[in-house]
């Protein structure tokens, strides 16, 4: 059969679509090679287990600073969020009915002693006319009524006096009163910490006889308390004593370490008396409490916290990830294990700490080992070991 030249693109473009079509059925027929086998080193390091939470700061200490006097705020000397030292001024209440009782308790004093001397007077006069009837009776001149009259009135006498210098006492006492009361006008902070929350204001009146006035709440941030909720299924793993650290949102790398101080009995936000009971909550926590120093400031209240209570922890031991070890019933454990030229071996290991993400292996590996992964499609390690050794 003869071509002409007008024909020959044509053929050419044909064979051409023939040896791609052959190309990619020779590529779509022939076997997949092997996927890539999935390994972690067996590393040195640390592994911890915890029980993780979420909790809260506040104040460990936190004060009501009130009045203890009744009266009109005329100056109130601080603002919410002041740094006070113990003894600093907070407020001052109107003195100058206080003051009108000093000066009317020193005024009774003043009277009270002169009343004194009056008595004073009455009584010597008396002795000595009970002294001069004494004389008379003995000389048979005046009757011995006369003599026991006299002897009764200077015991009247003597009497008053006393009774007088007890009143002085008890204006005395009275004005001490007056002059501390006077002082409880100028409010102190009874400890060093924060302004928390400031309640009165200057122009207010203050009765301590109708109610306990709050001034201002003062909290002592030195130390911070933490409330840590902790699951139902985490609580029972908790225990007083135990090692504590935490972080919050403004320094993530920081650790700040404490120990647990108590475990509350009650669910958080559950009431233990069955009248009040509405249901069961979606999900229970109970409250783990725990101190912590507050020496940089940087922890105020309500600030929310990550918890980590160490139920165990280990410094120099060897860890793989978890997914790398198979246990099986008794308490035994393997790994597969992947030799320099690809080879895998099933291996025996005893294991010890274990957390989400990696297992300490104490035994039937060494540092430095590479132990095969399961394939993240879900092949488990033994198939995929199989898949290797037949290539």
């Amino acid at each position: 059969m003869k071509f002409s030249r007008r024909h020959i693109p044509g053929i050419i473009a044909a064979v051409a679509v023939i040896s791609i079509g052959g190309f990619v059925l020779a590529r779509t027929l022939a076997p997949k090679p092997p996927p890539p086998l999935l390994t972690a080193i067996a590393q040195m390091g640390q592994i911890e287990n915890a029980v993780l939470a979420t909790g809260t700061l506040n104040p460990a200490n936190v004060v009501n600073i009130g009045a203890e006097v009744s009266g009109r705020v005329v100056s109130m000397d601080v603002a919410q969020g002041d740094l006070l030292h113990q003894g600093d001024i907070i407020a001052r209440i109107d003195p100058q009915r206080l003051m009108n009782d000093i000066q009317q308790a020193e005024g009774n004093i003043v009277q009270a002693e002169a009343t004194l001397r009056d008595r004073s007077s009455m009584m010597e006069f008396g002795k000595a006319q009970m002294e001069r009837q004494k004389v008379l009776v003995e000389s048979g001149v005046t009757p011995r009524a006369q003599y026991e009259s006299t002897l009764a009135q200077f015991s009247s006498y003597v009497a008053q006096m006393e009774n007088q210098r007890v009143q002085i006492e008890n204006q005395k006492l009275a004005l001490e009163q007056r002059k501390l009361e006077l002082a409880k006008a100028t409010i102190r902070a009874p400890i060093g910490g924060i302004v928390a929350e400031v309640v009165s204001h200057k122009g207010d009146t203050l009765n301590v006889f109708r109610e306990a006035p709050v001034i201002v709440r003062m909290a002592d941030t030195r130390t911070m308390i933490v409330r840590a909720q902790v699951s139902e299924a985490d609580i029972g793993k908790v225990k007083a004593g135990q090692k504590v650290y935490f972080t919050i949102l403004g320094q993530p790398e920081k650790r700040r370490f404490a120990t647990v101080k108590s475990t509350e009995v009650s669910a958080a936000g559950v009431s233990l008396d069955p009248t009040l009971t509405t249901g069961p909550p979606d999900a229970v926590y109970y409250n783990v409490t725990f101190e912590t120093p507050n020496d940089d400031g940087m922890l105020m209240p309500s600030m929310t916290v990550e918890v980590h209570v160490v139920l165990g922890e280990s410094i120099n031991a060897i860890t793989v990830p978890s997914q790398a070890v198979s246990r099986r019933a008794g308490g035994s454990a393997t790994v597969q294990v992947v030799d320099r030229n690809g080879g895998i071996t099933s291996r025996a290991v005893t294991v010890g700490l274990a957390n989400n993400f990696r297992v300490e292996i104490k035994s039937g590996l060494k540092a430095g080992e590479r132990v095969l992964l399961p394939d993240p499609d879900g092949a488990p390690a033994a198939a995929v070991a199989s898949v290797t050794k037949g290539r």
